[in-house]
């Protein structure tokens, strides 16, 4: 067998339509884009909260999105959008342990 052969007992059901192909980059474009826009969000309420209570330049993540005033699933994509920020280095994340509460700082560049 050469090459293209191996190949050929693919049907064209194996590859992605251009359909699919565009559905996810659109998805993916959406969740930079809210992930760009919860950064943004993030560092406003450090800033309001550190101007206010003179702290350091952090927030948890239940002063960020009260567990009282937001639903779980709000807190969820919040989480999200942390970890996701955090993988790219934007974010700094902390807890002291399980359970713990979550502290977040933006890392500047």
């Amino acid at each position: 067998m050469n090459a293209s052969q191996d190949f050929e007992w693919y049907d064209h059901s194996a590859t992605v339509d251009k359909q699919t192909a565009a559905q996810n980059q659109l998805a993916a474009a959406t969740l930079e884009n809210e992930a760009c826009n919860f950064l943004i969000f993030v560092n406003a309420k450090i800033q309001t909260r550190a101007g206010e209570q003179q702290e350091g330049m952090k927030i948890t993540l239940d002063e960020l999105l009260p567990p009282t005033q937001n639903s779980q699933i709000v807190g969820a994509q919040a989480l999200l959008h942390v970890l996701a920020l955090a993988t790219k280095g934007l974010l700094e994340v902390y807890q002291a342990g399980p359970f713990g509460e979550i502290e977040i700082a933006v890392v500047n560049h």
